[in-house]
């Protein structure tokens, strides 16, 4: 019999500490969302960029993060959205480059590393999908043309 892994924020206590982190990123929404926000110190910033957590973008339980009201009340933390395309469209081109070409400086000094994708052709479609559906996937498909 296998023991069910402990919520993430009680690991990310176990790493951090018992004070949190002052800063955190969720891609997923939904509960893990919810342990992420568990995870901040008071103070803290959580900034949502996605809602991997459902596919479909319709199952609302599964796109809401449900946060406790104290924490960012009392604890005063900070849950903040971030959408690519509107960040593009409005911030100042000048911005843009610049934060572009340190993302650019960042990959090359190796500090940032950009995942390989598997090259698939667009006849493997259907493996590209269940590469995408798979638990714990280490590379993402690249479909390319023939």
């Amino acid at each position: 019999m296998t023991s069910k892994p402990p919520p993430s924020y009680e690991r990310v206590a176990e790493i951090a500490g018992p004070g949190g982190v002052s800063k955190a990123i969720d891609c997923v929404a939904g509960q893990i969302g919810a342990d992420v926000s568990r995870s901040l110190a008071p103070g803290g910033k959580m900034v949502v960029y996605g809602a991997l957590s459902t596919h479909q973008q319709t199952e609302a339980e599964k796109l809401a993060i449900p946060i406790f009201s104290r924490s960012i009340i009392y604890e005063t933390k900070i849950v903040q959205g971030f959408f690519l395309l509107r960040w593009f469209a409005t911030t100042p081109q000048e911005q843009v480059r610049t934060a572009i070409g340190e993302a650019f400086e960042l990959v090359a000094s190796g500090i940032l590393r950009v995942p390989e994708g598997k090259p698939l052709a667009f006849k493997q479609f259907a493996e590209a999908v269940a590469l995408v559906e798979a638990p714990a996937h280490e590379t993402k498909p690249l479909l390319v043309p023939n």
